[in-house]
């Protein structure tokens, strides 16, 4: 398996729209998506952590190269302070 992990600081009050966003994201029909999890931190409530899972490397880079992912990344954008801090890589544990 493998996926990202991003950290991500929501302009203020946008919390709700950036949790639709994600509902909306999660809701979407993306081959080799497995799951994902948003921690809202409890010392600044607008910071998320956002881990996502695919099957593989190459489907998580199909993903993110799609022109469907590039127009919902940028909706995302307008939602942000800045742009994500992303941080990929193989999940090694647990092994599923």
């Amino acid at each position: 398996m493998y996926g990202t992990v991003a950290r991500m600081l929501v302009k203020p009050g946008m919390v709700s729209q950036f949790q639709e966003w994600m509902r909306q994201e999660e809701a979407r029909s993306v081959p080799g998506y497995k799951t994902s999890y948003t921690y809202q931190m409890d010392s600044d409530a607008s910071t998320m952590f956002v881990a996502i899972v695919f099957e593989s490397r190459e489907v998580y880079v199909a993903n993110a190269q799609s022109p469907q992912m590039d127009a919902r990344y940028h909706e995302l954008l307008a939602l942000l302070e800045e742009p994500p801090e992303w941080h990929d890589g193989q999940i090694i544990y647990p092994q599923g």
